[in-house]
C-alpha cells in the first residue's frame, strides 16, 4: 500500500523518470480491480479431495466464475439479494448496492458503494451485473474477514497500530508522516483509527495509487519526476470528483 514496495516486482535505488509522452501520457482510468495479497496467511491445511468447483452462468464475453463448494451454497442468497435490490433492467446501481451491503450488515456510503463499482464493473456501465456483483461481494468480505482478524474495538474500530501492521503486512513502506495523512483522510468521524468502511476505502485508495504511480514508474524504481502538468493529471484519476 505505497510507493516503496518489496523486491521482486520491488522497487530499487532512487533514480528519477522523466515524465512520459505519446501513447503513454494518460495514466489508465480505475475501472479493474486486481487482487493484491492478502493481509494475512493462512495455516496451511491438510490435502484432501475436494469436490470440483461449481460453475455460475456468467454474462457473453466474460469466462464463467468459479465458486468453490461452500462459496456456491452461499451464492443463493446472493442471487437473492441482487434480484431484490436490482433495477428493472436487472443490475445494480450505486442506490441498490448500499442496500444489498446494509442487508449483510454493512453500512456503506454511497461514495464507497460508487469507488466499489468503478472497480468490479466490467463493462464500464456504471452498474453491476451478478457475476460483477459476486466479485464485488468477495472482495468486501474478504475485507471483512481481514478487518476482524486485525481486531476491532467495542466500537467496531481499527487502531492506528492495527491499521498500520495491515499496511505493513501487504508490503508497502509509508513514512510516519504519509500514514497519518491517510489516516486523517479516511477517520472521517473523528474515531482515531478505521471503521470497516474506511478501512475499505483506505485499500481502494492505496490500489488506485500503486497502480497510478506504476504508470509512471516505467523502470520500476520507486521514484518518478512529475511535472505539475503530469502530477495534475495524475491527481485526476485518483480523486472523485
Amino acid at each position: 500500500m505505497g510507493y516503496e514496495h518489496n523486491p521482486r516486482g520491488a522497487y530499487g535505488p532512487e533514480q528519477t523518470v522523466p515524465h512520459a509522452t505519446g501513447e503513454y501520457a494518460h495514466p489508465p482510468p480505475q475501472h479493474h480491480y486486481t487482487p493484491a495479497p492478502a493481509y494475512t496467511q493462512q495455516p496451511p491445511q491438510q490435502q484432501q479431495q475436494q469436490p470440483p468447483p461449481q460453475q455460475v452462468p456468467c454474462a457473453a464475453g466474460y469466462p464463467p466464475q468459479q465458486f468453490t463448494p461452500q462459496e456456491a451454497q452461499a451464492t443463493g442468497g446472493l442471487q437473492n439479494w441482487f434480484r431484490e435490490a436490482a433495477s428493472r433492467s436487472g443490475v445494480l446501481g450505486d442506490r441498490e448496492l448500499q442496500a444489498v451491503m446494509r442487508r449483510a450488515s454493512m453500512n456503506f456510503s454511497l461514495e464507497l458503494c460508487r469507488q466499489l463499482i468503478t472497480m468490479h464493473d466490467r463493462t464500464a456501465r456504471g452498474d453491476l451485473n451478478f457475476e460483477d456483483f459476486t466479485l464485488l461481494f468477495r472482495y468486501v468480505d474478504k475485507h471483512r474477514s481481514q478487518f476482524q482478524v486485525l481486531g476491532p474495538d467495542d466500537r467496531g474500530v481499527l487502531s492506528h497500530q492495527s491499521v498500520h501492521k495491515a499496511v505493513t503486512q501487504t508490503g508497502y513502506t509509508l513514512s510516519r508522516e504519509c500514514f497519518l495523512a491517510l489516516m486523517k483522510k479516511f477517520d472521517r468521524w473523528g474515531y482515531n483509527g478505521l471503521p470497516l468502511d474506511g478501512f475499505i476505502e483506505l485499500s481502494i485508495f492505496i490500489h488506485n495509487v500503486k497502480d497510478t504511480f506504476a504508470f509512471y514508474d516505467k523502470k520500476r524504481t520507486g521514484n518518478v519526476l512529475f511535472n505539475f502538468d503530469a502530477f495534475t493529471m495524475a491527481s485526476a484519476h485518483l480523486f472523485s470528483p
